[in-house]
């Protein structure tokens, strides 16, 4: 719940540079739902697919998936670790999961630049 009505509008008004709004939207939709989802509440401030926002979305799915390859891998350690008992499997996930967050951070701090944290008691980040 505090991803998506937090941290969504966080990033996205400071990650994007321009439809701020229709992707904070699409990706609201996928994080709750599906990908239609997304799509159904973004076609509502953009009937017409105007804005590139579903094409770009649609283009870093491919990126996306290929990054995203290793943490889905590893979604069942924990599981093995006790069916198996090898603890050390549930730490080998916890070292992913370290690894794709501080990754993350990293990079959302190169691509958002100096917005990465600006106006931090802002939810929505709008340059004026």
């Amino acid at each position: 719940l505090f991803i998506v009505l937090v941290l969504i509008p966080f990033y996205t008004s400071r990650l994007y540079n321009d439809h701020q709004f229709q992707r904070m939207l699409l990706l609201y939709g996928l994080a709750t739902g599906t990908l239609p989802t997304g799509l159904a509440l973004l076609r509502v401030v953009d009937p017409e697919f105007d804005t590139p926002v579903a094409t770009d979305y649609l283009y870093s799915v491919g990126v996306v998936f290929v990054l995203a390859i290793p943490i889905l891998l590893s979604a069942n350690l924990p599981a093995f670790s006790v069916t198996q008992n090898k603890p050390h499997l549930f730490w080998v996930t916890v070292g992913i999961s370290v690894v794709y967050i501080v990754g993350s951070l990293i990079a959302y701090k190169i691509l958002a630049k100096k917005r990465a944290f600006a106006k931090m008691g802002q939810l929505f980040y709008t340059e004026e």
